[in-house]
């Protein structure tokens, strides 16, 4: 392994030095069996390295994703503030143009002659002429003035959204790096995987294996007990709603029937809506992509993140939802884990940071992440956190 190491060196520079130095140290192998479990311990080091930092990867994209969403709006309310800033800035103008014609022609009148030659009527209709004048032109001036309040209010809003859309960027720049480290670091650990003897990469599959298969049989069996909660609350909103109707009825029919027939239970009726032809428009788009590559805030049709592939197949079924598996899971009706139904969307981790379609038969089509394909796997996962239906 230190040879491996030192080989790679040159090229890899210190991420791979960091990365290396965090295999444990184990002393010289004093037989086979000794040297076996040299092997599986750096292969299930590896292995757990591996994995560790491709959550941490799916994390930092979705907060990618969340700070992408961030200057969007900034952008967007900067655009509405300049548009309101414009709009205010004419309207003053307009006014302070009416005020100053009309001062003028107030001066105008007041120049073309004494008072004293005209009429009373004449003089009389002139002096409510230009009270009325005045008056116009005062409230006019009010008016400018409000306008020029509510310019620098939306000035400093501007101002405000700029900071936001600032921000926003230098968190999305300081999570790119962060991410592209990562991305490194594991483009560093994969390459010593494939660097050392056919066992230790045979191990790790073995380790890897067992592994997903118990982490898998703990959450199918989590998930069915979850389930089986879900239908037992049901049955008992059931089991009540059948109890109440026929204690009615036997009331309502008194001494003429002192055996009427049980009736039908109530159907329990269900706040969330039925998939519909949408749903399979959306389990059809998203199998097409198969095979395609993952790719940080991807969103197709060549390649794609979790998030960028479940909005992708619903935008098929004329259905938008946010590039963001958190933003798709806040505001997209839930679903309880005894109704998922082909078209949901399954969400997972916490905070929550990855999200595939459901296929059916305990499958979901999702993108993983880097280096990966999108891909159908079970749905069973420790992390499991919810799920959607987008209509």
């Amino acid at each position: 392994m230190l040879r491996l190491v030192l080989r790679l060196w040159p090229r890899l520079g210190a991420v791979a030095l960091a990365v290396a130095l965090v295999i444990p140290a184990i002393p010289a192998s004093a037989s086979p069996e000794d040297d076996l479990a040299q092997k599986r311990e750096e292969a299930a080091v590896l292995e757990r390295q591996i994995s560790e930092n491709g959550t941490r990867i799916s994390i930092l994209d979705e907060e990618y994703n969340v700070a992408r969403i961030a200057i969007e709006q900034a952008d967007a309310g900067i655009v509405q503030a300049e548009a309101g800033v414009a709009d205010a800035e004419a309207r003053a103008a307009g006014l302070s143009d009416r005020v100053a014609g009309r001062a003028a022609q107030m001066y105008i009148q007041a120049g073309a002659g004494p008072l004293a030659a005209l009429e009373t009527e004449e003089a009389v209709d002139l002096a409510a002429r230009g009270a009325y004048g005045a008056a116009a032109a005062e409230q006019d001036n009010s008016l400018i003035d409000e306008l020029d309040a509510a310019r620098e209010d939306l000035n400093v809003r501007r101002a405000e959204l700029e900071g936001e859309r600032v921000a926003a960027q230098d968190n999305q720049a300081a999570l790119t790096g962060m991410r592209d480290e990562l991305a490194r670091a594991q483009d560093v650990q994969e390459e010593l995987l494939a660097g050392v003897e056919g066992d230790i990469a045979g191990l790790v599959s073995e380790i890897e294996a067992k592994r997903r298969a118990e982490d898998e049989e703990r959450a199918r069996q989590e998930f069915q007990r979850r389930a089986q909660e879900e239908a037992e609350r049901a049955a008992r909103t059931t089991t009540t709603t059948t109890t109440t109707v026929a204690t009615v009825a036997s009331a309502a029919a008194g001494d003429e029937d002192p055996a009427p027939s049980p009736p039908k239970a109530a159907p329990v009726v269900s706040s969330v809506p039925a998939p519909n032809a949408n749903a399979q428009i959306a389990v059809d788009t998203a199998l097409a992509q198969l095979g395609k590559p993952y790719q940080s805030a991807g969103k197709g049709p060549d390649s794609f993140d979790c998030s960028g592939l479940t909005g992708f197949a619903w935008k098929a079924a004329g259905v938008s939802i946010p590039h963001s598996s958190q933003a798709q899971y806040a505001g997209l009706p839930h679903v309880s884990m005894s109704e998922i139904a082909p078209g949901d969307l399954l969400f997972y981790g916490s905070p929550i940071h990855h999200v595939g379609v459901y296929v059916g038969n305990d499958q979901y089509v999702h993108a993983p992440q880097t280096g990966d394909v999108v891909k159908i796997s079970s749905i069973f996962r420790s992390d499991f956190a919810g799920a959607a239906r987008p209509g």
